[in-house]
């Protein structure tokens, strides 16, 4: 089975980089502006792909069939946060009514985790027999780190990724400068995710600049984010809810032990490997961190249940899956 990317008009360099790996990709990226990805996914809503295939796999939400009906349609649904949490999404209504037009006219459903598929019976009622999960995995583990380079440092906590909303980042932040045992001995490193809002830069603003007690953001690339997660003391996701939860997988493949909440597909992702807040409230969290930074024989023991967890993910069982549905659809 060979793979075609059919994108009119895109903006991921991603693909460029598929082209130079022989993967055949029909489109033009185009340049990077305020509200590209707006305007290439409007276009490409009236393409068609007219070459010969068997599987159409969209990437987003189509509002109509972009292949003949003998075709199979496929698209993935990497959550629900849209309609769990449409305040905390800036375009919830229309991304929900894109998904739910989407669901009705495709074939097969791709989840990524179990928590995604009962979701989507639940609140979009679907059949089950239309979703098949293929979870996710990381390739972080690939990359070479020093697990010793920040030993003459201040320690740290990590935190990865978006911090609004339902990302619960307020509840830890509340958790971590409340704790003085903490504090006193650790900083909070966020990497990536948007700049520090107007908030959270008022909050910040009593803390110490730089130290124990401090809290910084940083960002890289994917090599320099595997070295932040090697020499952290502490990974912790707060989140209220997730449809996979790539930033657990990623700590747990590099060593660092976790503390996270049980909120969505978490600890589905997790199975025994992280210690559990008991909910997302500042006061749980900062228990489980308390609970775990200073017993040095529970830290080891979760980084190796993280690493054991981490290998029963791979990305050649996710395409492995997925080509197996693809052969299952074909219609001959």
């Amino acid at each position: 089975m060979t793979a075609q990317v059919h994108a009119p008009f895109y903006v991921s360099k991603y693909l460029d980089d598929l082209r130079t790996k022989g993967v055949q990709v029909q489109g033009r990226r185009l340049p990077v502006f305020r509200g590209t990805s707006l305007v290439a996914r409007n276009l490409n809503r009236f393409q068609r792909a007219d070459q010969h295939f068997d599987v159409f796999h969209s990437s987003w939400y189509p509002q109509r069939r972009p292949c003949e009906r003998e075709k199979t349609l496929a698209i993935t649904v990497h959550d629900m946060i849209a309609e769990l949490f449409p305040n905390e999404v800036s375009n919830a209504k229309s991304q929900s009514f894109e998904k739910k037009e989407a669901l009705k006219i495709a074939d097969v459903i791709f989840a990524n985790s179990e928590t995604t598929k009962k979701d989507l019976i639940e609140i979009s009622r679907v059949e089950p027999k239309k979703i098949v999960v293929t979870p996710l995995a990381t390739s972080i583990f690939e990359i070479p780190v020093d697990r010793k380079s920040n030993e003459e440092g201040v320690p740290y906590i990590l935190y990865v990724g978006r911090r609004a909303g339902y990302k619960n980042f307020s509840s830890l932040l509340e958790a971590f400068t409340s704790s003085t045992v903490i504090s006193s001995e650790f900083q909070l490193v966020c990497f990536g995710g948007e700049k520090f809002s107007r908030e959270e830069t008022e909050r910040l603003r009593k803390l110490p600049a730089k130290g124990p007690g401090s809290v910084n953001r940083v960002s890289g690339n994917d090599a320099w984010l595997a070295q932040r997660y090697a020499e952290a003391a502490l990974f912790v996701c707060p989140s209220k809810y997730e449809g996979f939860g790539i930033p657990l997988l990623e700590a747990m493949a590099c060593g660092c032990p976790v503390v996270s909440t049980r909120a969505g597909s978490l600890q589905e992702v997790g199975g025994i490997a992280p210690f559990y807040a008991l909910d997302p409230t500042p006061e749980a969290l900062k228990f489980a961190m308390e609970s775990i930074l200073f017993d040095r024989s529970a830290l080891d023991r979760g980084i190796e249940a993280g690493l054991r967890r981490a290998r029963q993910f791979s990305w050649r069982t996710t395409a492995e899956k997925t080509v197996d549905t693809y052969l299952r659809h074909i219609r001959i």
